[in-house]
């Protein structure tokens, strides 16, 4: 969202933020935050970092994560659409406290793996386009406990339901809601609405349409593009 540092700052200043979000990854893929007050260290924040402790992530439970700093991408920038507060997050990058990447930070591990793709002979550039797929339900309910474990999931568009007072008469058969239409995809405006959102904060959709796993299920397709472009070159020592 933003060319650098100075630009973000001015934008904070500008729409009157008031709060900074700093998300970072843990290993298994979840999101982590902390959100700060504008006002106090802005340029700082973005300039130095800011001082947290891994020691919660899993994967990052070591004595050395206690004594971490991450530091905001600004160009990972983006207005939060759910926030009561007008809200700005950034993805940051984690760094050792000597100021050296952390080796298991995903974004780094990601821009290792950008690079190492750039120096070798196979041609071409990385293209990074996630396939969203989920599932809405109307309630879940899970428990393990001494006599065993169960799991109980339900849908509205659930052939099951079909028999239920109230009743639509949705009647998407198992694993065959691929591509259904209205009415028995009763989510496409929501889906609709979902992509408004990701479009906003950068993320690129193709389209989107219901999945075949029937009661529930949803795919949007992001549009797939080189996260740092860095096309590859040949020379007589990547070739030979």
């Amino acid at each position: 969202m933003f060319k650098d540092i100075d630009e973000a700052l001015r934008f904070i200043k500008d729409k009157k933020i008031a709060m900074i979000d700093l998300k970072t990854a843990d290993l298994p893929g979840r999101w982590r935050h902390m959100v700060y007050k504008t006002g106090h260290n802005d340029e700082k924040i973005f300039s130095e970092g800011t001082g947290t402790s891994l020691t919660s992530y899993p994967g990052f439970k070591t004595m050395e994560c206690g004594d971490m700093t991450i530091k905001p991408d600004p160009a990972t920038g983006f207005l939060d659409p759910f926030a009561d507060v007008p809200t700005l997050c950034f993805i940051c990058d984690i760094f050792n406290n000597d100021g050296t990447p952390f080796e298991l930070d995903p974004r780094y591990v990601a821009k290792k793996a950008e690079k190492y793709l750039a120096k070798s002979a196979i041609g071409g550039y990385s293209l990074w386009g996630p396939e969203v797929e989920f599932y809405l339900f109307d309630e879940v309910r899970f428990g393990t406990d001494i006599q065993g474990a169960r799991y109980w999931v339900n849908s509205s568009e659930s052939y099951w339901n079909t028999w239920q007072e109230g009743s639509k008469g949705y009647n998407l058969p198992y694993t065959k809601g691929s591509q259904a239409d209205p009415p028995r995809d009763q989510f496409s405006n929501l889906r609709t609405q979902i992509v408004q959102y990701l479009e906003e904060v950068g993320v690129s959709i193709k389209y989107h349409h219901h999945e075949s796993g029937s009661p529930g299920q949803m795919e949007m397709r992001p549009i797939s593009r080189p996260w740092f472009k860095a096309e590859i070159t040949f020379s007589s020592s990547n070739t030979s």
